[in-house]
């Protein structure tokens, strides 16, 4: 019996453009994407700032210095944040989970700019009982402690637990420790799969 549900935000309950992100700050800073890809990946710093290792004022400080320029503060948030946009296909499943009354948490790689950025411009994610994020858990996906953080907010055992993710590698973690999972392609399919677990 699925007794807790656990969502993956990016891509699933909401979508995200990654390149849309990495053109609009390079824009802001006057660099090639090339070169803000390199800055947030090879040199680590996105790892940094989705575990809770890095401040936003500190990649702020950090691509001033790249790019040498200043930039203003509430110009980075808006460009970090101008990749989201809705998912309509997704908010009638989570109202009706919510309307059944089963515990939802959201499960999510991600910094404290854009969660801010989330909760305040999409309300479908103010229906979720709780959030594991990784910038607070210290840690992401697929590492196995996030989720075991996952469970012990919930305090459902991982048995009773369904989880859905866009990313494959990263439901086959939930799985291995024993939660039923479903990639997320669309809503009709989630839909499905819900109903052959009797949700």
């Amino acid at each position: 019996m699925i007794r807790c549900c656990f969502f993956d935000i990016g891509n699933v309950c909401v979508f995200f453009d990654e390149r849309k992100t990495i053109h609009t700050v390079a824009h802001l800073c006057g660099l090639e994407p090339e070169a803000i890809e390199s800055f947030m990946w090879d040199e680590g710093i996105a790892h940094r700032y989705d575990t809770g290792a890095l401040s936003f004022n500190e990649i702020h400080t950090l691509l001033e210095k790249k790019c040498s320029r200043k930039i203003l503060p509430k110009d980075l948030r808006k460009a970090f944040c101008v990749g989201f946009s809705a998912n309509p296909e997704i908010e009638p499943i989570i109202w009706s989970l919510k309307k059944k009354n089963i515990p939802m948490f959201a499960i999510s790689n991600t910094c404290d700019v854009h969660f801010e950025h989330l909760y305040k411009h999409y309300p479908i994610l103010r229906l979720f009982t709780g959030y594991i994020l990784s910038y607070e858990a210290r840690s992401l996906k697929p590492e196995p402690k996030i989720f075991q953080a996952a469970l012990a907010k919930a305090g459902v055992a991982a048995k009773d637990c369904f989880y859905v993710d866009d990313i494959r590698e990263y439901t086959e973690i939930g799985q291995k420790m024993g939660m039923k999972v479903a990639v997320y392609r669309d809503a009709r399919l989630l839909e499905k799969r819900l109903g052959e677990l009797g949700i």
